[in-house]
C-alpha cells in the first residue's frame, strides 16, 4: 500500500502533467503537445525561486526544471515544501483586448463620419475594429508581464494535512 506522500507526489506529478498539456495545440491535432510550465517553489530549507517544470519524475524522487538563466534544476522530492503554478488569468486578458477593439472601433467611427464627406459612420467603426483586433493583440504583449494577468495556482504542498 503507497504511503500518504508518494500519494501526494502522485498528484502533484498528475496535476504537473495536466499544466504542462497545452490545450490548443490539442486542439489542432497534436496529441503530444506539451510546453514548459511556470512555477514557483519553495524548498524545506526555505528557499524560493521561480523556473519552468519539465517534469515530475516519480521513479527517481526528483522534480527537473530549467531555471530562468537557462541552467538545469534537478531537485529531490522530498526537499519540496510546495510548488504553485502561474496561470494566465484569461477573463482579464479578453477584457484588455476587447476594450483596445472598442476603443479603436470607436476611433475608427469618429474619424471616418469627420475626416471625409463622404465617410461613414459603420465603414469607418468596422475598420477600427479590425485594427483594433490586431493592436488588442500587441497591447496584450506589452502587458504580458504585468502581474495582474497572472494568478499563482498551488499545484503541491507537502505540509496539507492528510
Amino acid at each position: 500500500m503507497p504511503s500518504v506522500q508518494q500519494l501526494r507526489w502522485e498528484a502533484f506529478a498528475d496535476a504537473a502533467e495536466n499544466a504542462r498539456r497545452s490545450r490548443l495545440l490539442e486542439a489542432f491535432g497534436g496529441h503530444n503537445a506539451r510546453e514548459a510550465v511556470e512555477v514557483r517553489l519553495e524548498t524545506d530549507e526555505g528557499v524560493s525561486l521561480e523556473c519552468r517544470l519539465l517534469e515530475v519524475d516519480l521513479d527517481r524522487r526528483e522534480l527537473v526544471g530549467r531555471v530562468i538563466n537557462g541552467r538545469s534544476l534537478v531537485l529531490p522530492l522530498p526537499r519540496v515544501r510546495a510548488v504553485w503554478h502561474k496561470r494566465r488569468r484569461t477573463g482579464r486578458a479578453l477584457s484588455i483586448w476587447f476594450a483596445t477593439l472598442a476603443a479603436c472601433a470607436t476611433a475608427g467611427g469618429a474619424l471616418g463620419s469627420t475626416a471625409t464627406a463622404r465617410g461613414s459612420v459603420t465603414t469607418g467603426a468596422v475598420l477600427g475594429a479590425l485594427l483594433g483586433a490586431i493592436a488588442g493583440i500587441g497591447v496584450l504583449f506589452l502587458f504580458d508581464n504585468w502581474r495582474g494577468l497572472y494568478e499563482w495556482v498551488p499545484m503541491y504542498d507537502s505540509t496539507q494535512p492528510s
